[in-house]
């Protein structure tokens, strides 16, 4: 009990010290920066790469082909209609996620934890994150829906130039 109250008393009298401005995410140890902006921005970070192997596309990736791709009118309404539904519960999860991970980081700061508090935290932590892979996933299954045969062949041709092309400048000193 002494453990926990002085766990306690080091984040009341510590944690303003590292007060952040209303809607800034102070840094975490539980997560990367760049992870804390993808989840807070809805950024997929990675978690569909077994669609986008698997011949599924994601819109964000072909919206901006689509010239190339030859899209119709129709075709790109409907793709920004699959991220735009998307957007406000991957930002709302990740917000969420972020939030557990700091109370997380905080349990581990002021030594606090107890193994009840921590499964349950890291079971609400992996589901909400489970979740949000589970929409990035199914935008590219709809999104595949959306495109026909030869745009999805020109999609991963076009996909496999610009990798070939990147990996050719990152070698040459040029990429970014």
């Amino acid at each position: 009990m002494q453990k926990l109250w002085w766990g306690l008393a080091t984040i009341v009298i510590f944690g303003g010290l590292d007060a952040q401005p209303s809607g800034v995410t102070p840094e975490l140890r539980t997560l990367t920066p760049e992870e804390v902006q993808g989840y807070l921005e809805g950024r997929c970070m990675g978690m569909a790469r077994v669609a986008e192997l698997s011949g599924y596309p994601g819109p964000k990736h072909v919206l901006p082909l689509a010239d190339s791709l030859g899209l119709t009118e129709e075709q790109k309404t409907r793709i920004r209609q699959i991220r735009e539904a998307a957007e406000p519960r991957l930002k709302e999860l990740g917000q969420k996620i972020v939030r557990l991970e700091q109370e997380l980081d905080s349990l581990f700061a002021a030594q606090a934890v107890d193994t009840a508090r921590l499964k349950t935290l890291i079971t609400r932590i992996a589901t909400l994150k489970g979740e949000v892979r589970f929409i990035h996933l199914s935008e590219h299954v709809q999104t595949r829906k959306v495109l026909t045969e030869e745009q999805l062949n020109r999609y991963y041709a076009l996909r496999t130039a610009m990798a070939e092309h990147h990996h050719k400048d990152s070698q040459e000193g040029g990429g970014k």
